[in-house]
């Protein structure tokens, strides 16, 4: 199926204002591939616990729930992303989405610079590997939307 509507429709938009639409668009349908949603996460993840801090905080002494029930918490983040995607940030879902997100991580010791971290691995890091791999990357506008 061809997507040049979706591209001609994401240029349409105001990236600052239009942000929801343009994220629905680009995440749900244009670059709607499970498999390399699913890659980019664990490359994302990967990223993430190269730093000790991070790693120590997802490790947890061995009872850290991506170590004790990997598959399960792993899905959990999907699904948070699922949400944000699909109906925005700003949605009542999304915002309740976020207040459970930001409820369990409120038990850990986690810093500013590693949430900011972290969420720079999950927005930069897939534009640059999709850039190794050869997929098509995020134009200026879409990263603004994205971000």
């Amino acid at each position: 199926m061809k997507k040049k509507w979706i591209n001609k429709k994401i240029t349409e938009l105001n990236p600052t204002k239009d942000y929801n639409q343009i994220v629905d668009l680009l995440m749900n349908w244009r670059d709607n591939h499970p498999f390399l949603h699913h890659l980019i996460y664990t490359m994302s993840f990967i990223r993430q616990v190269a730093d000790p801090e991070i790693a120590k905080i997802v490790f947890k002494s061995g009872a850290g729930r991506m170590i004790t029930h990997t598959y399960e918490r792993a899905n959990e983040t999907l699904r948070f992303f699922g949400t944000w995607y699909r109906y925005g940030a700003n949605s009542e879902k999304g915002i309740e989405s976020i207040e459970k997100v930001n409820k369990i991580h409120s038990n850990f010791n986690i810093t500013n610079p590693q949430y900011l971290y972290t969420l720079a691995t999950i927005v930069i890091y897939p534009n640059h590997f999709k850039s190794l791999v050869g997929i098509r990357q995020t134009s200026p506008s879409e990263k603004i939307a994205l971000i």
